[in-house]
């Protein structure tokens, strides 16, 4: 299996903080604000006891728990524990979805690292599924010139290209390029993998 590592957080709101509580939120919810990152640093441990001090002092149903859970299902997967890794990202989707809503830029990222996720694992069908409601959100709510509506884009031109649907690939392929250069500008590093995709694609339709 490969490891999608990415830390496509762009759009991505922190959850509203009571003001009683300023010391708590930033280690409760930890895991999921530094993401893939986490699993270097603290592992399985730091991630659960971030999501345990999340669930106590804000809730088991609240968007700060939401997020512990993104973090650790990151760890999990990580550690090649796929089946509980997917669980965890979908709890915590599940819980974004009912406190921040289901259009919310938010619920776009746990989409996407579920449609990442099954991707890798070969279920191509589903992941298209969630990769595209992840496209329509930012689409939406950030805008079609937005440099996380290009990842969507991206990420849904690769799957079809996994499984052979070049010619379907290949716009979507030049629209997340043209959008990332009008965000980004021509000479910004992650160009670079846009066009390599592009090439490629290109390449196995001749």
């Amino acid at each position: 299996r490969r490891h999608t590592r990415f830390r496509n957080v762009t759009g991505v709101q922190t959850c509203a903080l009571p003001i009683s509580l300023p010391q708590a939120r930033p280690l409760a919810v930890g895991a999921a604000t530094t993401g893939p990152d986490l699993a270097d640093v603290k592992g399985q441990p730091g991630a659960r006891r971030a999501l345990e001090i999340a669930e106590k002092v804000f809730g088991p149903a609240s968007c700060e728990a939401g997020q512990s859970l993104s973090g650790l299902a990151y760890v999990l997967r990580e550690k090649d524990d796929f089946e509980d890794a997917e669980k965890t990202i979908r709890r915590a989707l599940s819980i974004t979805e009912t406190t921040l809503g289901r259009d919310h830029p938010n619920v776009a990222v746990d989409l996407t690292t579920l449609g990442l996720w099954l991707r890798e694992d070969g279920d191509y069908q589903h992941a298209e599924i969630y990769l595209r409601r992840a496209l329509k959100i930012r689409e939406k709510k950030l805008g079609e010139e937005h440099e996380s509506t290009a990842d969507s884009v991206h990420n849904i031109a690769l799957l079809l290209a996994d499984h052979g649907s070049y010619n379907a690939a290949e716009p979507l392929f030049r629209r997340a390029l043209s959008i990332k250069i009008k965000a980004l500008g021509a000479e910004h590093p992650s160009i670079v993998d846009f066009l390599r995709s592009e090439e490629h694609t290109s390449e196995l339709q001749s």
